[in-house]
C-alpha cells in the first residue's frame, strides 16, 4: 500500500520516494480554564496545535491534535495503510 502512494507521488508531482505530505495549523481558541500560559503564543492568543498527513491526492491519511495546556493529544488514521509507518 505504501508503494502506490509513494508511486502517486511520483506520478503526479514528480516528487519520488514520498508517501506523505505534513502540515500543521495553530487556529486561535478561547482560553481554556486554569491553563495558565500554556497554549498561548506571541500573536497574544490561545491555540491547539493540528497536524495532517495526505497523500498524493490530498486525502487525509492521519491527523493528530495537540493541546499543551491540558496533555491532550489524540490522533486519528483512516487509512489502513499507515498503520505501518
Amino acid at each position: 500500500m505504501l508503494q502506490v502512494i509513494a508511486d502517486e507521488f511520483e506520478t503526479q508531482w514528480n516528487f519520488p520516494n514520498c508517501v506523505g505530505a505534513f502540515d500543521g495549523k495553530l487556529p486561535p481558541i478561547r482560553r481554556p480554564q486554569n491553563s495558565g500560559s500554556h497554549s498561548y503564543n506571541y500573536k497574544s492568543h490561545f491555540y491547539v496545535h493540528l497536524q495532517a498527513i495526505v497523500d498524493a491526492k490530498y486525502t487525509v491519511m492521519t491527523w493528530i491534535s495537540e493541546h499543551t495546556g491540558d496533555k491532550v493529544t489524540v490522533a486519528f488514521s483512516p487509512n489502513p495503510a499507515f498503520t505501518v509507518i
